[in-house]
Parts: C-alpha cells; sequence; structure tokens
C-alpha cells in the first residue's frame, strides 16, 4: 500500500513490515518506489529487528520527483550491510522503514496540520531454501526457478556407527594386552568371557570416535552384520556393537521400541545388551542362533541427544561354527515422531548426560 509522506514532521514517515519465519536468507534485498516534490530533500532509514542503529538507504543526491530503487540488489545501501548481518540468518520480525523529508524539518515538530508531499510503498524480499510449509495469500512472484517436489535421489538418510570385532588373538593372548582403553572402556576377556554388557562402555567419547570407525547409513530395515565364522575355542567371539545418536525435539520423553534379530551365547559369557545413556535397559543372558528376536521398548528422553548402543555376541558353535547377526526389521529404525538420528560424534562432547 501506498504511505503518505508528511510534510513538516522531523520524524518521518513511518512504515512497518512483519516479516515471517520462512527459512534462512539466501539474498535479501529492499525495493522503493517513491515520488516526492524534491529527490534532493528525502532521507531514507531502514530499521531491522533487533538492531538499534538504521540501514541509510538514501539521503538526497539526486535531483527530480520519482525514486525506484532495489536497495542491496542493483542499489548499494549508503551506510550498514544487510548481507552481513542477516545471510544464513532468519529474518523474522519487524522490519521499520523511515521516510522524511528534510527541507520541512525547520517546521516544529509534531507540529499540526500535517501537509503531505509525496508518497511511497516498499517490500522487503528474501530468497531462502525452507523445509517448512508455506501459506502464500496474495500474488506469488518467483524470480527464478521454482522447484516443487523433491526425488528420491536427493533423500539424505541418517547415519549410525558400528563396529565388527574379536578379542583373542589364538596364538598368543588377548588383543591389546587386554587393555580396555581399546574396547569402549570394557576388557576384550570381559567381552568375550565374563557377561560384558553395554552400560559398562565408558562414556568417554574420545573412547567412542577412536572405536566406532565406520558409519553406515540408516535405513528403516538394516542388516548391520550377517556372518558364519570358524571358531577355535571358548576364549575368542566376534562382537557387533552399534551405536545411535538420537536427538529428542519434543518437551516430552518418546518410546521407541526397535525390533531386532540377533545372536549370543551366555554359556561362554557372552550377553546381548542394550543401553540408553548408561542405563540397563535390556540383555539377554541366554542362547540365541540367529532366529532369536527382542523388541524392548525404550525412553529417549525429552529435549536432548540421547547415546543408545547396542551389543551383540555370537551363536552357540555347531561344530566348529559360529554366526554373528544382527538385523534390524519391522520398519523399527524409522523413529517415532519427535525422534530424528544425529552423526554428531566427531564433535560431541561430555559423558552420558549428553
Amino acid at each position: 500500500k501506498d504511505m503518505q509522506i508528511k510534510d513538516g514532521f522531523a520524524a518521518g514517515s513511518t512504515d512497518t513490515i512483519a516479516f515471517p519465519s520462512v527459512g534462512l536468507a539466501q539474498k535479501i534485498w529492499v525495493e522503493m518506489d517513491l515520488v516526492n516534490s524534491d529527490l534532493s530533500k528525502i532521507a531514507i532509514e531502514l530499521y531491522a529487528p533487533g538492531k538499534s542503529t538504521p540501514y541509510k538507504l538514501y539521503a538526497g543526491g539526486k535531483t527530480g520527483t520519482s525514486l525506484v530503487a532495489k536497495y542491496n540488489d542493483d542499489t548499494q545501501l549508503l551506510d550498514g550491510d544487510m548481507n552481513k548481518d542477516w545471510l544464513g540468518k532468519d529474518i523474522t520480525g519487524n522490519w521499520t522503514m523511515i521516510v522524511k523529508d528534510t527541507a520541512a524539518l525547520t517546521v516544529p515538530p509534531g507540529t499540526p496540520p500535517f501537509e503531505f508531499d509525496g508518497k511511497f510503498n516498499w517490500s522487503i524480499n528474501l530468497q531462502t531454501l525452507s523445509s517448512k510449509k508455506i501459506q502464500i495469500k496474495g500474488n506469488l512472484i518467483v524470480d527464478g526457478t521454482l522447484t516443487v517436489g523433491t526425488s528420491n535421489a536427493a533423500a539424505q538418510w541418517p547415519v549410525m556407527r558400528y563396529k565388527v570385532f574379536s578379542t583373542h588373538d589364538q596364538a598368543c593372548c588377548w588383543f591389546a594386552d587386554n587393555n580396555a582403553a581399546y574396547f569402549l572402556g570394557v576388557a576384550p576377556s570381559t567381552w568375550s568371557d565374563g557377561n560384558g554388557v553395554a552400560w559398562s562402555i565408558n562414556p568417554d567419547k574420545n573412547m567412542w570416535r577412536s572405536f566406532f570407525g565406520t558409519s553406515m547409513k540408516i535405513y528403516p530395515n538394516l542388516n548391520v552384520v550377517s556372518d558364519t565364522w570358524r571358531s577355535y575355542s571358548s576364549t575368542n567371539s566376534k562382537h557387533a556393537a552399534v551405536l545411535f545418536r538420537i536427538k529428542n525435539t519434543t518437551s516430552a520423553d518418546v518410546t521407541w521400541t526397535p525390533h531386532f534379530y540377533f545372536t549370543n551365547y551366555a554359556g561362554w559369557g557372552e550377553y546381548s545388551s542394550v543401553t540408553v545413556n548408561g542405563a540397563s535397559n535390556w540383555q539377554h543372558t541366554g542362547s540365541c542362533s540367529a532366529n532369536c528376536s527382542a523388541n524392548p521398548a525404550l525412553t529417549i528422553p525429552k529435549s536432548r541427544t540421547s547415546s543408545v548402543i547396542f551389543v551383540v555376541g555370537s551363536s552357540p558353535p555347531s561344530g566348529e561354527m559360529r554366526s554373528l547377526y544382527l538385523q534390524f526389521f519391522n520398519n523399527s529404525l524409522k523413529l517415532p515422531a519427535g525422534l530424528e538420528f544425529v552423526d554428531d560424534l566427531d564433535t560431541a562432547v561430555g559423558g552420558w548426560e549428553q
């Protein structure tokens, strides 16, 4: 809409646009269309959300009666840097334009009756990428290419970390002299012969980074490992450990129920187990070949990122052969609403509490 320019009002004519949240700015510019009896006496300022100092768009310098410009696009600002302040940010909030007719500043401020000398209209414009649904009431003007929808090829699947490991060298000894520091804080002999469980893992993220060196994309049904191997003694075992980092974006706890097939053989001290943030959430203390399955209900705490770790052992021997199997099924890696997988192990800090 057109705003009239007050003649004889030192504070100028003001108009405010309440800009909604539609995403992060990739480009931002301001369009101005103004008429006045003398452009050389016009000053234009723009106040942005949270900014106490205005952007100066125009301060005379031209003659004539008409001004049309795209500031921060084809016309440079006189003062201020909108790109530095707003690119990559959400510009939501109140944007206020002030147009002053400086020729009338000798008239005492606020002295009625006000005369009007010209008019202006303006807009603030944004180029953005947004994951939100946007309702548009009115005209939609597209400057460039409009792409509607996405293809399956562009889907970005989340990532988790995992490790398949043995514990003992048949020729001599436990790996790393049975040093727990290289096996998530649990000694190799404990994993193989001592009923090692996931909640005994040291929560030191540096230790996790040095162990979980392999990443895997997370699909709703995921085969982590399905391996049959030759076993020479009860001392060694093969295990699979999986680390999920799961963010609860809500203000309430959310229950996730993963369905998975697994192997383990408690008769030789090899348990399968699951922990959420160091709690003893689930374990199997029997014997399981590849047809065993479980679906524990796991509580993912509100308003934080949690660590969920699965560790499974190998099956009972059949002759010299054993199997190691971990398979998620029933689309159970499609998380409930409010939960999302994150891959932040490279930067995560702290212990079980974060």
